[in-house]
């Protein structure tokens, strides 16, 4: 029985296709929690000490902004790793060229994820009837997380990591040439 087991993972980690797409969403849901449990434990972390507002220095952000930002990271860093490892398995492609597109990409993920949340959130808060459900408007960041999190993740997220990440594409090539054919016309 375990040979069996054994022998269906490992069929299942070696396939392309729809088992790349079932990896990436197994990968994404992982990172998700990784995500979003570091957000929300940062976030209660702050409620705990009163902290509401982070100093920036030229500015202040939302404390929930703030904890998204560092979700996404601590998040960003494991699903990197896992679909490298475990999803896509690039042979063909430098770990350079691979992190310079996921860093591109996850800055994009990044910025949808966390303007996502803010905007829904402070929508969100001006609901009377989640206010009155949640007690709490400070909790209403998690609805908003969760949702703009999924929408990102499969909108975006896979879609980029599948057609841009883990193919060859030469960046380099990529930007000098559209940069070299603007100059010629």
């Amino acid at each position: 029985m375990a040979v069996t087991i054994k022998h269906r993972i490992k069929n299942f980690s070696a396939k392309g296709g729809i088992f790349m797409f079932l990896r990436a969403q197994v990968v994404s849901q992982l990172a998700t929690w990784v995500d979003n449990l570091t957000a929300f434990a940062l976030k209660k972390t702050l409620d705990f000490f009163g902290i509401k507002q982070i100093d920036l220095g030229l500015s202040n952000i939302e404390a929930y902004v703030g904890a998204t930002i560092v979700g996404q990271i601590v998040g960003g860093i494991f699903i990197a790793i896992m679909n490298y490892r475990w999803t896509f398995k690039p042979t063909s492609l430098r770990r350079r060229d691979v992190a310079i597109k996921f860093f591109i990409i996850w800055l994009g993920s990044l910025c949808l994820n966390t303007l996502g949340t803010y905007q829904l959130t402070e929508w969100l808060r001006n609901t009377a009837i989640l206010n009155k459900l949640l007690h709490h408007s400070d909790d209403i960041f998690i609805l908003a997380k969760l949702f703009v999190a999924l929408i990102v993740g499969i909108a975006w997220n896979y879609n980029m990591q599948r057609i841009f990440v883990y193919r060859s594409i030469n960046i380099r090539q990529l930007f000098f040439k559209s940069h070299h054919e603007r100059k010629t016309n």
